[in-house]
């Protein structure tokens, strides 16, 4: 629903946490938009949203993480589940300018190997 309501390529960063067991998410989600903007935008698209491909009697409010920033927020996670967590499906996911369309992003799972550089050099090293 992101993507349907023009959020393609505003946001960086994202992880829904699951819970392993139910395989089903826990009810919120970290997003990283790329500019203080969008940020406002997305909170007045999405505060009180009823999202449609999970119906819920839950109204979803939007606020501020404790972390806020693309580095800071991969740091963080990376710091927190780094290898612990191996199935693709359940890690936080970067999302980044395609390498040759710059109007198309791609996602991939967090890890150090498809770091941003310089990003990729601090955390290697």
């Amino acid at each position: 629903e992101l993507h349907q309501k023009g959020f393609s390529g505003s946001f960086d960063f994202l992880y829904l946490p699951m819970d392993f067991e139910s395989k089903r998410n826990k009810g919120y989600f970290f997003l990283n938009l790329r500019t203080h903007q969008l940020a406002q935008i997305f909170t007045d698209v999405f505060s009180r949203h009823s999202f449609n491909r999970y119906r819920s009697n839950k109204v979803p409010e939007v606020a501020l993480a404790k972390t806020q920033g693309f580095q800071k927020n991969i740091w963080k996670f990376l710091q927190q589940s780094g290898d612990r967590v191996n199935n693709p499906w359940f890690k936080q996911l970067l999302f980044r300018p395609h390498e040759t369309i710059p109007s198309i992003w791609t996602c991939c799972p967090l890890s150090v190997d498809v770091l941003p550089e310089p990003l990729r050099s601090r955390a290697v090293a």
